[in-house]
């Protein structure tokens, strides 16, 4: 359960992890984004090991983001109205990056706490992932980041379409990214009311 429902990756790490007959499944991440994940067979002891590695990773990811976030949009904002797409696809870019060095740190954190231990068939598959994800997020972590993702969604959506200024390439991704994270934390919101009432 994530303890700091106002964090947007507690209890993320629980994604990683699945209950089978001789322990937990645990899939490593891979280091180039891409390609077959590994899966190793944990104890408690070891899953405890691995989730408090990944918790630290993630509340890391999350502070790169927000200094990354900080320093590019002061620096972004006078070429945005002059060279949009440019500007976007330069934040992309610089995303891409953030997240692949934070993705090589955990490999290279992870790797020896997974050194020898026993490869695994089992495999945790994108439904078995968003059911864990369901378990391991409270309804207040849901509901606030379904409110904060339309709140921003708004913030993007209002002058387009209520003061016909047209859409223009900030508002339309940004409408396009917020829209799609409250549609998400919405269909979260619903399965984790479906779990509690069964």
């Amino acid at each position: 359960m994530s303890g700091r429902w106002w964090l947007p990756f507690d209890g993320m790490e629980e994604m990683s992890f699945k209950r089978v007959q001789e322990g937990w499944a645990y899939g490593a991440p891979i280091p180039w984004l891409l390609g077959p994940r590994q899966y190793y067979l944990l104890n408690d002891g070891q899953k405890s090991e691995v989730a408090a590695c990944l918790r630290r990773m993630w509340r890391r990811l999350l502070v790169a983001i927000l200094v990354v976030v900080a320093v590019a949009v002061p620096v972004a904002m006078p070429g945005l109205h002059l060279h949009p797409l440019a500007t976007l696809a330069s934040a992309m870019l610089i995303g891409l990056a953030v997240g692949a060095a934070v993705n090589a740190y955990i490999c290279h954190t992870i790797r020896p706490l997974i050194a020898g231990l026993e490869p695994t068939t089992e495999r945790i598959t994108q439904g078995e992932a968003l059911r864990i994800q369901v378990a391991a997020f409270s309804r207040g972590h849901i509901m606030f980041f379904a409110v904060l993702s339309l709140a921003l969604f708004a913030l993007c959506a209002w002058r387009p379409l209520l003061m016909s200024a047209g859409w223009d390439t900030l508002s339309l991704s940004g409408a396009l990214m917020f829209g799609s994270g409250t549609i998400y934390w919405l269909a979260l919101y619903i399965a984790k009311w479906r779990q509690s009432a069964t």
